[in-house]
């Protein structure tokens, strides 16, 4: 791979650049501000530890630079991000190893409720011993088999689950219990669903 950058030429070589750094910055844009998703969770997870070897492939591009200073300069300002990535990315194998052995990971589908166009699901999160689990719900609608429209709702922290209640005014309920001294007190709050591009409905 390093002789194939190499050979390229110095416009291919930044345009390849570019258009890693957009792919990277978007993957982890998309991983805060959820749009799009695969349906199986591996294959989420797989796709994000895919993204980490972009900092690599651009410090194998850096490394092709024909002036030393630049290389260097360059070489000093992506080490960081190659060690961030190797860190992402051996969560991104625990991960996927958790969702292999019980078929979820961190990120569990709890229940799946049906609206007029897709669906509400709701999820429990686990960050594990220093943290509390919480609930998201996301409105989901397939683009194609396998790939959904996602787009946040509503979510609580500390929650262990959550009572949904679907009106047909397109408004969605939600209410959890208390939880324990983190939070005494049940919630209850009222969300407006806004319309969504479906292609395939259900």
């Amino acid at each position: 791979m390093i002789r194939a950058i190499a050979d390229l030429r110095s416009e291919q070589k930044i345009g390849l650049a570019i258009v890693l750094v957009i792919a990277y910055v978007l993957g982890f844009v998309n991983l805060r501000l959820p749009t799009v998703r695969f349906s199986a969770p591996l294959l989420n997870t797989a796709f994000f530890a895919s993204l980490q070897l972009i900092p690599l492939a651009l410090l194998m591009i850096a490394f092709s630079v024909p002036h030393w200073w630049t290389r260097r300069l360059l070489t000093v300002l992506l080490l960081p991000f190659v060690v961030l990535s190797g860190f992402f990315g051996s969560c991104s194998a625990f991960e996927a190893t958790s969702i292999l052995a019980r078929g979820s990971g961190s990120f569990e589908r709890l229940e799946r409720f049906p609206i007029r166009r897709g669906w509400i699901s709701i999820y429990r999160t686990n960050g594990g011993a220093m943290t509390s689990f919480g609930i998201v719900a996301r409105q989901e609608c397939e683009l194609i088999s396998g790939l959904l429209n996602v787009r946040h709702i509503w979510s609580q922290y500390p929650a262990f689950e959550a009572k949904v209640e679907v009106r047909p005014t397109n408004r969605v309920q939600f209410s959890t219990p208390a939880y324990g001294d983190r939070r005494p007190h049940p919630m209850t709050q009222e969300v407006e669903l806004a319309s969504m591009w479906c292609p395939i409905s259900e």
